[in-house]
């Protein structure tokens, strides 16, 4: 008998020792699965999934790491022996890089396999540990910044006031008190203008030329 076997990654934005718990918890394995699970976390221990669709049990465990279990389905055709199923988590930006080595599956069965590793594994896993904190599960989305750099960098670093903004208002004001600075400069150089101009000159005072007091004595 020929067997099929396949090979699939995807980085789930979690941490390895997350999804290694997750995977081993029949109530986490039920709900990012969503069918029921049923899983006992140690080596030696059974396992399912979908309610009994697919059974096998656990035959090594690396926590954080590794997961290595026998794993049948129901339309497994009768008299094949047990597939085997390897679950290898390694952290990588971003999250963990999450591999599935899924070997000694019947002949012609490798692609509904490998079509239901993504439909109902991976792709559950990322939207399941979005959802169950809103956060990353601790991954950093970029490196930290060194402490040493920031606090040099803020140390002479002086926080600027804020200057009040104008408002138009203020600025209509500012225009209309220069308007009326300018006509009263204007009207004080109409008024004193106005006032030389009244103002009487010499010879229309005198009737003519001024004359000395000399002049005027010797005339007498």
């Amino acid at each position: 008998m020929t067997y099929d076997s396949l090979s699939l990654s995807e980085v789930i934005p979690a941490r390895p020792e997350r999804i290694y718990a997750a995977w081993l918890s029949s109530d986490e394995h039920t709900a990012f699965t969503g069918d029921k699970a049923v899983v006992e976390p140690f080596v030696g221990g059974k396992h399912s999934a979908f309610d009994g669709y697919a059974v096998g049990q656990t035959v090594e465990l690396q926590p954080g790491r590794r997961i290595v279990q026998t794993w049948r389905a129901e339309d497994f055709p009768l008299g094949s022996p047990d597939s085997r199923v390897e679950v290898t988590l390694e952290e990588t930006v971003g999250g963990t890089m999450v591999t599935i080595l899924h070997t000694d599956i019947p002949s012609g069965q490798g692609a509904s396999c490998r079509d239901g590793w993504v439909k109902f594994y991976l792709e559950p896993l990322k939207g399941y540990f979005v959802a169950v904190s809103g956060k990353t599960n601790g991954v950093p989305k970029q490196p930290p910044k060194p402490a040493g750099r920031l606090v040099a960098k803020a140390g002479p670093k002086k926080a600027k006031t804020a200057k009040p903004a104008k408002t138009a208002k203020t600025r209509l004001k500012a225009k209309a008190g220069k308007r009326q600075a300018e006509t009263t400069k204007a009207k004080a150089r109409a008024s004193k203008a106005g006032r030389k101009a009244k103002r009487p000159s010499s010879a229309r005072a005198g009737g003519g030329k001024r004359r000395s007091p000399k002049a005027r004595k010797r005339r007498s």
